[in-house]
């Protein structure tokens, strides 16, 4: 048969099969790439409420280079806990954190002997340290490098670092109490009724992270008049309290350079759990008034890699 008298006859038939057949293609592209569409859309939503519930489980960092502290990672359960491979356990506190690594270095101190390293002065007589001073060992990652200081009158050395403690609430009410004690006017006549303190009794009652948030806030007033303090942030997350401050060291010299201003970011993160607090504190020295330093960068991996155990 001769192809172009059948086509002839049999136009109208073969242009409408070829649409067809074309529009059956077009449509099944489509359909692929709709499908595909609403399937990334699917995924953008899924991924776009998932950083709303960590947002709304985290705390934001003021400073740093981690814009959250995921609140549902650091503070786990015992029979939950997932660690990163290269963490070590703290049986005393109950945490896991990373090794020191690098520039930093690891040891376990207390308070009273961080403080005396970074003022230069004996503090093992001052009350407060006494009391203080020796609630709980800290454990303590810190920078090797250490910054001489002239013309403070508070620090005498700067060093970046974190340390996490872990303190019974009944050792601090009993410090709290010892130092209210002693700054207590004596009485005529001993009353052994009042010796108790029963305001602080009702002080105690409540969530702890919340009591040394406040014990954190009256020592930064205690200082105001020699390094003046911003309150950068201030958050509460469950039980977690975090707390963001900068304080500004004026005319000094650090390693024997002058600066008008000298600025140290710190940090606080207090978790509750029944019984018990755990602190974690850092502290960055920072000529750099947006805290750009690379001491930020280690403790945004070390916050990571926590986990504080808790149930």
């Amino acid at each position: 048969m001769d192809w172009k008298d059948w086509f002839e006859k049999n136009a109208f038939f073969v242009v409408l099969s070829a649409c067809v057949a074309t529009g059956s293609v077009v449509a099944g592209v489509m359909q692929y790439y709709s499908t595909q569409k609403i399937e990334i859309i699917k995924q953008q939503q899924i991924s776009e409420v998932s950083e709303l519930k960590t947002q709304l489980a985290s705390i934001s960092r003021s400073i740093g280079h981690q814009e959250y502290l995921d609140v549902t990672k650091i503070v786990v359960s015992r029979d939950r806990v997932s660690p990163s491979p290269n963490s070590r356990y703290f049986d005393d506190a109950e945490f896991y954190a990373p090794a020191a690594t690098g520039d930093w270095v690891y040891s376990q101190t207390s308070e009273a002997a961080l403080v005396q390293t970074l003022s230069g002065v004996d503090v093992s007589e001052s009350s407060l340290m006494k009391n203080a001073g020796h609630l709980a060992p800290i454990h303590l990652w810190r920078a090797k490098e250490t910054l001489n200081v002239q013309g403070g009158s508070v620090f005498k050395n700067l060093f970046s670092y974190v340390y996490v403690e872990r303190v019974p609430v009944e050792n601090f009410k009993g410090a709290v109490s010892s130092l209210v004690a002693n700054n207590e006017p004596p009485r005529a006549t001993p009353d052994l009724k009042q010796s108790s303190h029963p305001p602080l009794d009702s002080l105690f009652r409540g969530d702890i992270a919340g009591k040394l948030l406040t014990f954190v806030l009256a020592s930064q007033i205690a200082i105001e008049g020699d390094m003046p303090c911003e309150l950068l942030n201030v958050q509460k997350v469950h039980n977690v309290v975090y707390l963001a401050m900068r304080y500004t060291l004026k005319d000094v010299q650090v390693q024997r350079i002058a600066y008008p201003r000298y600025y140290l970011y710190s940090e606080v993160v207090i978790i509750s759990d029944g019984p018990n607090a755990t602190m974690i504190k850092t502290l960055v020295p920072s000529a750099d008034p947006s805290g750009n330093t690379d001491s930020f960068r280690y403790l945004t991996s070390w916050f990571n890699d926590l986990r504080v155990l808790v149930g």
